[in-house]
C-alpha cells in the first residue's frame, strides 16, 4: 500500500491511499481519502465547508444529534458536496461524537481542499 499526502496537511488526519483490492475502473479505481470532519447538528441550514481546528472539515446539518440523525445528515451532505453516492462514504470512527473520521472512495483531494478553504 502506497500512501501519498498533500503538502501542508497532517498525515494522521488526511491521507490518500491506494488499495488494489478495491473494485472499479479508471484512474480513481482503488483510491480512498481519509479525513476528519466536525458535525454541527441543529444548524439553520445544511452546509459543507470551512475548517474546525487545523484540518477538520465542518459539516453543518439541520438534523438534531438524536439517534444518529446528524451523522446521517452529514453523510448525505458530504455525498452531495463530493458528487458521489452515500455508499462511497465510510465512517471510520466517531459514531457518537461530533468529530468523525470519514473515508471516501475516489480521488477527491482537490475537492476536499476547496471545501476546507471555503
Amino acid at each position: 500500500m502506497a500512501i501519498a499526502t498533500q503538502p501542508g496537511l497532517r498525515t494522521d488526519r488526511w491521507q490518500r491511499s491506494f488499495h488494489p483490492w478495491q473494485g472499479g475502473r479508471g484512474p480513481e479505481a482503488g483510491l480512498t481519502i481519509r479525513f476528519a470532519i466536525r458535525v454541527k447538528p441543529g444548524a439553520s441550514r445544511t452546509k459543507v465547508g470551512g475548517r474546525y481546528g487545523e484540518d477538520a472539515l465542518v459539516v453543518a446539518v439541520q438534523a438534531p444529534a438524536v439517534d444518529g440523525r446528524a451523522t446521517e445528515g452529514a453523510f448525505k451532505a458530504l455525498a452531495k458536496a463530493f458528487k458521489v453516492p452515500v455508499r462511497e462514504l465510510t465512517l471510520v470512527s466517531g459514531t457518537t461524537s461530533r468529530s468523525k473520521l470519514v473515508e471516501i472512495t475516489g480521488d477527491h483531494h482537490d475537492r476536499l481542499q476547496e471545501l476546507l478553504d471555503s
